[in-house]
């Protein structure tokens, strides 16, 4: 339920390719186990935000390197449990 939950994009705006893998990525390694489903939308929103906000080199890497390398994902790690802390 958690994962269609964070399928679901808005109509005509779909999520360019880095915000799905950041958000996949959070939802294969369990990030989002106890995120209500009902939350999971503001969740999603609020991350992006987060990671533009203080880690925007993530979203250029996987944009432009088009995989996840260790040096992003360990960002992306520590970006997603300083996000959950605050959520």
């Amino acid at each position: 339920e958690r994962i269609k939950q964070m399928l679901v994009q808005a109509q005509y705006k779909p999520l360019p390719v880095e915000k799905q893998v950041v958000i996949i990525y959070a939802a294969v390694n369990k990030y989002l186990m106890d995120v209500e489903v009902s939350r999971i939308g503001e969740f999603e929103s609020g991350l992006f935000d987060y990671i533009g906000a203080n880690e925007p080199d993530i979203f250029s890497n996987i944009k432009n390197e088009k995989v996840i390398s260790d040096e992003t994902e360990a960002l992306l790690k520590k970006a997603i449990e300083a996000f959950k802390e605050k959520f």
